[in-house]
């Protein structure tokens, strides 16, 4: 329950800063002002971060339910 929030913070402070970011160094290297996701875009920041926060469990839980399928059941989806 520890590892997503540290995750979230880690794209926060060290990916969407607008001066020392990945994603301002990748706008600078195409030649366009980077974004000051926080100030400019909140809503859209939070999103990211949230959905970077729990895809993982996401993930698991649809990987989980998707090997559970029995045999019959796929082959009348086909």
């Amino acid at each position: 329950f520890v590892m997503p929030p540290v995750a979230a913070l880690v794209w926060k402070n060290m990916i969407m800063h607008p001066q020392y970011g990945v994603f301002a160094d990748i706008a600078r290297f195409f030649g366009a002002e980077p974004i000051d996701w926080f100030g400019q875009h909140p809503l859209t920041a939070i999103i990211l971060i949230v959905a970077w926060q729990w895809l993982p469990f996401a993930t698991l839980i649809l990987l989980t339910s998707l090997q559970s399928l029995d045999g019959e059941q796929k082959e009348a989806a086909e």
